[in-house]
């Protein structure tokens, strides 16, 4: 079990510049099954590991953006992975512990320190290597087929007993794990597919207090996304009654859990991160057929 973070922590990683970088926790929060920390990119950008007594670790980068000079604080889900090292502790002053963001930066992993580097890229306009970058990730795209024997024979394998929603999707963490690397994507996949086929109009007018009624009144795209989660969670059975008759969607209920089964079985299994994108997109409103 790694270090338990604290407040005023510092931690560097590697730039792809192959310099370092770093970061400070400033907050943190308990979500759900995870913590999430607050952090600060700081100015510091050198070849070495920076010590506890690198002044820079104290300031707070300003970024350029679209609306104007901001400061480079983001949240990170989850505990530091082991490619962030710990530097030391810094207590924060009265300043430095009402700093708030609502910006979200992904998980607690090497690219946490990434502003500072895509910072250096826009002040010495190193644009070829930006999109050399941007060029390898899309090279790096590649779909795994879908399995729906294989998803529902997993599904069926959750204990619904546990009570809790995550604790019932962890039910099934350890069995996907010793499942192979692609196998754990083709989980992904397929469940990505199942809950893009539920993403309708139709749908999203029967979950219940919060269904969706007309365009000029609010409606959660997340609570919609965990309500069709909890349709697949359900089973297979379920889902196909579902999926043909919008009408029998669950009312009032979601599994937001099911979302991540897939990324905790992979660093399980590889303690790598899990970056593997689907084909179909599952977020609301990706169906455009649906919602025509």
């Amino acid at each position: 079990m790694g270090k338990k973070v604290q407040l005023g922590d510092v931690y560097c990683s590697i730039l792809p510049n192959g310099m370092y970088g770093a970061v400070r926790v400033v907050n943190m929060v308990n979500e759900g099954k995870y913590m999430s920390y607050l952090v600060y990119t700081t100015t510091y950008m050198k070849k070495h590991k920076p010590t506890i007594e690198d002044p820079e670790l104290l300031e707070i980068l300003v970024q350029d953006t679209v609306y104007g000079k901001q400061s480079a604080l983001h949240w990170l889900d989850k505990e530091p992975r082991k490619a962030v090292e710990y530097i030391g502790n810094i207590s924060l002053n009265e300043d430095e512990m009402g700093l708030e963001s609502s910006i979200y930066g992904g998980k607690f992993e090497e690219s946490c320190a990434s502003p500072i580097y895509w910072e250096w890229v826009r002040n010495n306009n190193i644009e070829q290597e930006e999109n050399k970058i941007n060029e390898d990730l899309s090279n790096e795209k590649e779909y795994v087929n879908r399995d729906e024997e294989f998803f529902w024979s997993m599904i069926s394998e959750m204990d619904w007993k546990q009570g809790d929603e995550w604790d019932i999707a962890d039910s099934l963490v350890e069995r996907l794990a010793k499942q192979s690397k692609k196998k754990i994507k083709v989980f992904q996949e397929t469940l990505a597919y199942l809950l893009y086929q539920l993403d309708t109009k139709d749908h999203a007018e029967q979950i219940g207090e919060n269904s969706y009624k007309t365009d000029d009144e609010y409606f959660s795209e997340d609570l919609f996304l965990y309500a069709r989660c909890y349709v697949v969670a359900k089973g297979k059975d379920v889902f196909q009654r579902v999926l043909q008759n919008p009408t029998e969607m669950p009312k009032d209920k979601e599994f937001e859990a099911l979302l991540s089964l897939a990324e905790e079985a992979y660093e399980q299994k590889t303690d790598l991160s899990f970056d593997y994108v689907s084909e179909y997109d599952y977020e609301t409103y990706s169906n455009d057929k649906g919602w025509a």
